[in-house]
């Protein structure tokens, strides 16, 4: 289970590994059996259809969302042969009616966990990238976390109980002259 001493390049390896042996055990450590409903967003691929696999055979029900359908519906698919139950949520976080599908669908499931993993990354030099592409990556790896943080955090204060992870992808600080 530490396998992840032996790769320290591979952050990927080591998130994983994190999340397949530590935050399963803590999630039920800290709230017993009590939680049953995760979403994860950005969960059409790489870490996020990780950690959706990763919950299911933990046996908790899973929320998806990506902006990919096809995708979504391929993780769904694997999700689904732990006999959990999985419910898929398409759309961009930046728009409200994407936000107000998954509150609509966490306030009915009930959602005891939020993985804030959705985000994207410039892979180009700073000088060669334009405002706009700025201004997608704050309202995509900022602005959308806290609009569903926000949306979501009644639903768990209601319930007295309930637990936000935030993912930020390390590439993000890594900069190119």
């Amino acid at each position: 289970k530490l396998l992840w001493w032996k790769n320290t390049n591979n952050y990927k390896v080591f998130l994983i590994l994190y999340f397949e042996y530590w935050i399963p055990w803590k999630i039920k450590l800290i709230f017993g059996e009590i939680i049953n409903t995760i979403l994860i967003t950005g969960s059409s691929k790489g870490l996020g259809e990780s950690l959706a696999q990763i919950f299911a055979e933990n046996k908790y029900d899973v929320i998806l969302h990506g902006r990919d359908e096809e995708s979504l519906a391929h993780v769904k698919s694997k999700v689904l042969n732990h006999n959990v139950d999985c419910d898929v949520v398409v759309g961009d976080l930046v728009e409200k009616d994407t936000i107000r599908k998954i509150q609509i669908i966490s306030e009915k499931k009930g959602i005891d966990v939020l993985i804030n993993n959705a985000g994207i990354y410039l892979n180009k030099p700073f000088l060669e990238t334009s405002m706009e592409e700025f201004r997608k990556v704050i309202e995509t790896n900022f602005m959308a976390v806290v609009s569903l943080t926000y949306a979501l955090f009644p639903i768990m204060q209601s319930k007295g109980s309930g637990l936000i992870i935030n993912i930020n992808n390390p590439i993000n600080s890594i900069t190119t002259p």
